[in-house]
């Protein structure tokens, strides 16, 4: 399958932003990368600040077709393989170093924060769904999905920032309790599990 200009350049931007950091990352280091002209560049993309909003809206795009698929499993289950995709399965849109520039990015650009904040309340929003379907099927203790989606996100952003200054983690070697620490956060008794 033929990658597009557009995909092209996303793609060095993202590669470029997650070795170079954001900052650090030129228009011509991009187009270098992408193997394009900066005028080509500029066809699609007119700032950094456009390249890494369309880095996390396709992350965020990505992430909640996942989210959506159909789940047969227990929610505990579902969260859990979310959750474990998401730490372990890195690569465009979004790595693990990466994430971690476009979090730091969100704290100082506003063009970031709001593409940033918005991501975040559309996928919490996805994972939010889950929980409140595993508490109607009382496999989950009557809880705010709200809070529990910001406590698994903050997990989350923390694993992947592991992950950013630790290449050699491996959520199955390193944290084997994953699953147990979920449940007890949603209140699932130790037997369920």
């Amino acid at each position: 399958m033929a990658c597009s200009t557009r995909d092209k350049v996303l793609l060095a931007a993202a590669q470029s932003f997650s070795q170079k950091g954001f900052s650090a990352t030129s228009i011509g280091d991009i187009a270098r990368c992408a193997a394009i002209s900066q005028g080509a560049m500029y066809n699609h993309f007119r700032s950094k600040n456009e390249l890494i909003v369309a880095i996390v809206n396709d992350a965020t795009e990505s992430a909640l077709a996942v989210y959506a698929e159909p789940y047969v499993g227990s929610s505990l289950d579902h969260l859990c393989e979310l959750m474990n995709n998401c730490i372990t399965k890195s690569g465009y849109p979004i790595e693990p170093a990466l994430w971690i520039e476009i979090i730091a990015e969100a704290a100082r650009n506003s063009d970031v924060n709001r593409a940033f904040t918005e991501a975040d309340i559309a996928m919490r929003g996805a994972l939010k769904n889950i929980i409140t379907r595993g508490i109607e099927r009382d496999e989950f203790r009557e809880t705010d999905p709200e809070e529990i989606s910001i406590v698994l996100f903050a997990m989350l952003d923390g694993l992947l920032a592991r992950r950013a200054y630790m290449p050699n983690f491996k959520l199955q070697e390193n944290l084997t309790s994953l699953k147990k620490v979920v449940a007890r956060i949603m209140g699932v008794p130790e037997a369920a599990c």
